[in-house]
């Protein structure tokens, strides 16, 4: 029986107190739980006092498997955040799902309820993804930690001792596109542990998906290894479906005749939201008459609809995203966003890193000295230098080389599937024009690749589903971050070739 929301709020308020009492330099004097409002019935779940007795910040505290409790940026949960603290005069309040909390100022004259937040915090460095999890006292010590952060925070952010701090659109993005996917990928996690271990026919396919496509080890002795290839998994098939989300969204600044992609209502079940987003992408590529290499996938694209508790947590992760122009943003947010759902330890074994751009920069003028050299990166991750080395071809050339003719210059090879998909989508967003507009990249191991091979399979647009296939051929440059390794620790895995 998952832990009550009450019960926990209540836990949190002895909790706070307990750190006033050690803690007098903070300006709070109490915590108090499920106060009601003046206006209308509905109950505050927490509310601060200052010293003099004053209801300073209210909040309202959501279970992490809770509709309400997806994302603290929920539309639904700040508004009644919001009108319980405007009931009673708090100048701010915060909305929190126990892996996140974001603490909001109630009056600001000129935005939007939910475009007021001032502060993000994460407060657990490991997602929880159950109720039940915040018993454990691992997690109560984190979440004992947080408050005290969170209440020194606040009180030097109401007494204007620090200032509001500015946040960055792009910044903004990511913050809120990231919560809003922690619960669907909880969500597709325990539906893929539940048929992995119950279903002969779905472990054979998801292994063969995860060996030959992704090329991961797979073992079905070390429980480590399963629950970590799981998680991957979950976190791979979720991040390639939002990001296809948000280049729907992008491409439809270009493309008026597309339709919105909103989800709807009636929609209860993984099948019945799997084919909405089918039909969707589908009629993307219509209008478009392009973007195969991005909207068309693999057995990994019906992972995130094995389960219809998905279907609310993927509505309002489209909901969330509608609030951004993702055409707008800095090309490197969904690199970091690859690169913070990967743990210290994966990015050092498998080599997956992501460099800032400065020093792409610097590397790519060395490099990079005519406008039409060709430039190849053999592990282009996200896509930084490729995307860079497109921004400074252009600039060689005073604007006179077009999209397509940069993107026939440029080459990424990697041997995961997600980087790949990302450089993809990093390059194809340079320019969303009429003309076919497919990045020569391909998933593939660099090593495994020989002269003159076609590794780059490319749709023909309107031309009736033939491909075109093309190699690398002799470039002017090779750009890339290597994936640094001890020389002793090659062949673990891949075999003595590579040494």
């Amino acid at each position: 029986m998952p832990i009550n929301e009450w019960t926990f709020t209540a836990e949190i308020a002895k909790w706070i107190d307990n750190i006033l009492e050690d803690h007098f330099e903070l300006p709070f004097s109490k915590a108090r739980v499920e106060e009601w409002s003046k206006a209308g019935r509905k109950r505050r779940d927490l509310t601060i006092y200052d010293r003099e007795g004053k209801r300073v910040l209210t909040g309202e505290i959501k279970m992490p498997d809770s509709a309400e409790g997806s994302t603290p940026f929920r539309d639904s949960l700040v508004i009644d955040a919001h009108t319980k603290a405007d009931n009673i005069g708090a100048e701010y309040f915060f909305t929190w799902n126990i892996n996140r909390c974001v603490l909001w100022r109630t009056f600001e004259q000129g935005k939007a309820i939910t475009e007021r937040h001032i502060q993000h915090f994460v407060v657990l460095p490991v997602p929880v993804r159950q109720s039940d999890d915040v018993e454990h006292p691992r997690i109560q010590d984190q979440i004992k930690a947080f408050l005290l952060e969170f209440l020194k925070r606040s009180a030097a952010i109401m007494s204007g001792v620090e200032v509001f701090p500015s946040i960055p659109l792009d910044e903004k993005f990511l913050i809120i596109w990231e919560s809003a996917l922690e619960q669907p990928v909880a969500i597709t996690l325990r539906a893929l542990s539940d048929h992995y271990n119950g279903n002969k026919t779905f472990t054979v396919d998801i292994d063969k998906w995860m060996r030959d496509e992704q090329g991961w080890f797979i073992s079905h002795i070390d429980e480590g290894v399963i629950q970590d290839n799981l998680e991957r998994a979950a976190k791979f098939a979720c991040y390639v479906l939002a990001n296809k989300i948000i280049f729907y969204k992008a491409l439809r600044r270009r493309f008026t005749r597309m339709k919105a992609l909103k989800i709807p209502d009636d929609i209860s079940t993984g099948a019945e939201l799997h084919k909405f987003f089918d039909a969707g992408f589908t009629h993307a590529k219509s209008v478009s008459k392009d973007y195969e290499t991005i909207f068309d996938g693999d057995y990994g694209d019906n992972l995130p609809f094995m389960s219809d508790a998905s279907v609310e947590s993927w509505r309002e992760l489209v909901k969330q995203t509608d609030a951004f122009d993702f055409t707008t943003l800095n090309y490197e947010i969904i690199g970091q966003v690859f690169e913070r759902m990967l743990s210290t330890d994966e990015r050092h074994k498998f080599g997956q890193h992501y460099t800032r751009s400065e020093v792409v920069d610097l590397i790519n003028a060395f490099c990079i000295r005519e406008a039409d050299a060709r430039v190849m990166d053999p592990a282009c991750g996200g896509g930084t230098f490729l995307v860079r080395a497109y921004m400074r071809k252009r600039q060689l050339s005073d604007g006179c080389l077009k999209h397509e003719e940069l993107l026939r210059q440029l080459y990424g090879v990697d041997i995961s599937a997600y980087p790949a998909h990302l450089t993809t989508i990093n390059l194809a967003t340079r320019d969303l024009i009429d003309n076919a507009n497919y990045p020569l990249v391909s998933r593939n191991d660099f090593f495994a690749i020989q002269p003159g091979l076609p590794i780059f399979h490319l749709p023909l647009g309107s031309e009736g589903g033939q491909m075109a296939t093309l190699d690398i051929g002799k470039v002017d440059a090779v750009v890339v971050y290597p994936p640094y390794i001890r020389q002793e620790n090659i062949g673990e895995h891949n075999g003595k070739k590579y040494k």
